[in-house]
């Protein structure tokens, strides 16, 4: 079985031997043979920081979740409930009265709108907190240092 070479960066495919480039460059990698990562990828994060402690959770998640989950809920009713009741009149059946009923056909759309702008807000948010709590862990060895070194002649 002949196995043809694989594009940089490329983890495996049909006909073209998983796993990437071999050592020269010039011929695939066997399948089951493991391929070294990348040298510019970072190392795969585990949810502990540098001294072991787990990170804290961000806070938004759960809000986020509340959120998305209040926006879908309403959706579906502001979708379903009025196919509902189209159908009990359909067959002849006057739907009770209802309130809920009533203010979700006034005012569904606002609720949803909110709901829509809740969502985006703590995404924003969420992705914020994780960009500044990751950018303070790092490591500041990428930085200039603050004194030039002496120059030598």
């Amino acid at each position: 079985m002949t196995l043809t070479p694989s594009p940089p960066g490329f983890a495996g495919g049909e006909g073209r031997g998983e796993g990437g480039e071999g050592a020269s460059g010039d011929e695939a990698t066997p399948v089951g043979v493991p391929v070294p990562p990348h040298p510019n990828m970072p190392p795969p994060v585990e949810g502990r920081g540098e001294r072991g402690q787990e990170e804290p959770l961000n806070p938004f998640y759960l809000l986020l979740l509340l959120a998305g989950l209040a926006f879908v809920i309403t959706a579906m009713a502001y979708a379903i409930i009025p196919v509902l009741e189209q159908k009990a009149i359909d067959a002849g059946e006057a739907p009770p009265p209802s309130a809920f009923r009533d203010a979700l056909r006034a005012d569904g759309w606002r609720w949803l709108l909110y709901e829509l702008a809740a969502v985006a807000g703590l995404s924003v948010a969420s992705m914020w907190l994780d960009r500044l709590r990751s950018l303070q862990s790092e490591k500041p060895s990428g930085t200039i240092p603050d004194k030039a070194p002496p120059a030598t002649r």
